[in-house]
């Protein structure tokens, strides 16, 4: 008659620690298009010596001057959208006020409670298609702009 028994075995894995590579910073372009004077006041071009130099030059000074202006953004983290065009003000209150009521009615669950939580529910809803409507009228407007091509890959990019 033999037993069989399982053998009992307590391990200690560890995960390792990958780094992600560094990425360089990118600038943000999309700004130039308001702050081009600002950028262009600071950009120094260098005599011209040779060909390479010159450009070499050039493009460093243009590059700190955009670095400087437009500020840069780091690479490699992962895009939460949380549609903050969505966010004014007013929205913001709503909800606000429409979660304060929700914890006020899991305090104290009356009837009173429930419909002034639905009632700011309500509020708020009407408050966030406000603000989806008005941005997307301003998205259809800048589509028909002359500059709507290029706003149609950036949209097209972005998603």
């Amino acid at each position: 008659m033999s037993q069989h028994r399982l053998p009992i075995c307590t391990m200690k894995i560890t995960q390792s620690n990958q780094k992600r590579a560094e990425q360089p910073s990118r600038i943000k372009w999309w700004g130039l298009r308001e702050e081009e004077a600002a950028v262009t006041s600071l950009i120094q071009l260098p005599p011209i010596t040779n060909v390479d130099e010159t450009w070499q030059r050039a493009s460093d000074d243009i590059l700190a001057a955009a670095r400087s202006e437009l500020s840069t953004i780091e690479t490699g983290r992962r895009k939460i959208d949380r549609k903050t065009w969505l966010w004014t003000e007013q929205v913001r209150r709503k909800v606000r006020e429409k979660k304060r009521l929700y914890h006020l009615f899991l305090d104290n669950k009356t009837e009173d409670n429930w419909r002034s939580y639905r009632e700011a529910k309500r509020c708020a809803n009407k408050a966030v298609t406000a603000a989806k409507a008005a941005h997307y009228d301003e998205v259809c407007k800048r589509l028909e702009s002359k500059d709507g091509e290029r706003f149609i890959y950036r949209l097209a990019k972005s998603r």
